[in-house]
């Protein structure tokens, strides 16, 4: 048994509504240099520039000793991505943690593809009874107050709908 290192949660992030890696958490998993890790990342990409959307640069904001802001790159990866990237890792401890991430894709785009289809139902339900409510407010002075106290409840409704589509998911099962 490959003794592997605690996954960090969340394993993947939800960027732009897709499943990501962090190129932090795969240099740690995989007992790399993160500055390391980012180099092998810029040849790809230099050797294979079509490959450049699987790569969103990002950075953090850390305080250097002196307390001045200074920006730290690091890579959020999309699946095909940190599948080249890490290809050429090796061992048994690095097929481990390359299985968990391809598991971990798989389950993060499952519950994607699930969270977009009861958006889609809930959407469609509101607009349903949006489209209702101000067809009857057209019809005469009793159903335009009934439109006027319907309107902000479905408003804001929507607007939580919408909130609910920008998912958090942990994924750190085996």
């Amino acid at each position: 048994m490959i003794d592997l290192p605690a996954l960090p949660d969340p394993l993947l992030t939800v960027r732009e509504g897709e499943p990501r890696a962090d190129s932090r958490v795969v240099a740690k998993l995989f007992d790399k240099r993160h500055d390391h890790v980012l180099r092998d990342i810029h040849e790809l990409v230099k050797s294979a520039p079509e490959l450049e959307p699987n790569f969103g640069e990002s950075f953090e904001v850390y305080a250097s000793g002196n307390g001045a802001k200074r920006n730290r790159p690091y890579f959020l990866m999309a699946e095909q991505g940190l599948m080249l990237l890490v290809m050429g890792f090796t061992g048994e401890k690095a097929l481990a943690i390359k299985m968990r991430f391809v598991a971990a894709f798989k389950e993060m785009r499952d519950l994607l593809n699930a969270h977009r289809a009861a958006f889609a139902e809930r959407m469609r339900d509101w607009e349903l009874r949006e489209r209702e409510s101000a067809q009857r407010g057209t019809v005469g002075a009793k159903a335009i107050c009934v439109r006027k106290r319907e309107k902000p409840a479905l408003e804001c409704e929507r607007h939580s709908i919408l909130d609910a589509v920008q998912l958090t998911l942990k994924l750190t099962r085996a």
